[in-house]
């Protein structure tokens, strides 16, 4: 921000060379948003995902200073992906921070947690001798799963909600379904670990 007199739309460097190297000009705007939204472009062409993380990050601080209440769906115009936020906080702890493997954590772990169910369900329905159907939906095996056993409707049912984040994952554009939120992520993973302790035991006795 210039002092008494706007915001600068490109960020802290733009102040810097103002000060600095006396740079004799500057876009600045009236509107603190605007120059979040001119800043949201130059966060497109950070050096690093590090880089870009802090720049998103301190966006969506000053945002949330501006208005409080604000939705966090009024957000995603500033953020290429939701998890810069997260690893923005990450990278203010922690300047070591392994962004990169977050990144392909958060990108790929909601179809391999789908994937997962889905064969583990399938492994519990040929165990008991029926011939799993070749479909996708967690639903459908969930209600044959628990036809095999009874103990596992609890556990399976929760699982179903996931069936449509394999094709979120790989089809990011096919509805309007919103994305699943780190903690969704994490939720179906310890999901699908308890189904595949459950399996396994089963596949023992």
């Amino acid at each position: 921000m210039v002092e008494g007199r706007g915001y600068g739309g490109d960020g802290p460097t733009g102040i810097v060379s103002l000060k600095v190297l006396e740079r004799k000009r500057a876009l600045v705007v009236p509107k603190r948003e605007l120059a979040w939204q001119i800043l949201a472009l130059n966060t497109e062409k950070a050096h690093n995902l590090k880089d870009k993380s802090l720049e998103v990050i301190r966006i969506v601080r000053d945002l949330i200073q501006e208005n409080p209440n604000r939705p966090e769906k009024d957000f995603a115009y500033y953020l290429e992906e939701p998890s810069f936020v997260t690893m923005g906080l990450c990278y203010e702890k922690n300047p070591r921070f392994s962004g990169g493997d977050f990144g392909v954590w958060v990108a790929a772990g909601p179809d391999h947690a789908q994937q997962a169910a889905e064969k583990l369900l399938k492994a519990l329905i040929s165990a008991a001798g029926i011939e799993p159907p070749r479909v996708h939906d967690l639903a459908v095996l969930s209600d044959l799963a628990t036809e095999a056993r009874l103990d596992v409707q609890t556990l399976a049912e929760k699982i179903e909600g996931i069936t449509s984040w394999a094709v979120l994952t790989r089809y990011p554009s096919h509805g309007d379904t919103a994305p699943p939120t780190i903690a969704e992520i994490s939720e179906a993973l310890m999901l699908v670990r308890r189904l595949r302790t459950f399996v396994a035991k089963a596949a023992s006795n």
